[in-house]
């Protein structure tokens, strides 16, 4: 798949849940909010799974080393309704943003461009996909 196709693909699926989202029961949501929470909480039994832990939090600048502690303490707090704000806001809305990076490998099609813009460049490749 080339990277037009795939960003597309991306988006397609970020829509698609973001309905099975809307439409998720109050049960659903507590079931993955209970999931995630237990994921965090869970005790760490490799010494490896540790130090990475640690790595992370110290190049984050968290230097309490309750990264996990903390988030699960405001996951908590989170309603369905916030979170399907939130997905709307910062995913599916006008306001979302992105940043998108593509890389053609060896076997792509050279794409031929004057553009002087994203906007150019993204019409150019869509229209080379509808082509194919």
């Amino acid at each position: 798949t080339d990277p037009v196709e795939l960003q597309n693909r991306v988006e397609t699926f970020i829509f698609d849940y973001g309905q099975v989202f809307r439409d998720m029961a109050e049960e659903d949501f507590i079931t993955l909010k209970e999931g995630l929470i237990a994921t965090l909480e869970e005790d760490e039994t490799r010494l490896s799974k540790r130090t990475s832990r640690l790595n992370s939090e110290l190049e984050k600048g968290y230097t309490s080393f309750d990264h996990a502690t903390q988030l699960v303490a405001v996951i908590k707090t989170l309603t369905h309704e916030e979170m399907v704000a939130f997905y709307n806001s910062e995913l599916t809305g006008e306001t979302a943003r992105t940043m998108i990076v593509r890389s053609f490998g060896n076997k792509s099609e050279p794409v031929e461009t004057t553009c002087a813009d994203i906007a150019c460049l993204t019409a150019k490749m869509s229209t080379r996909v509808r082509e194919r």
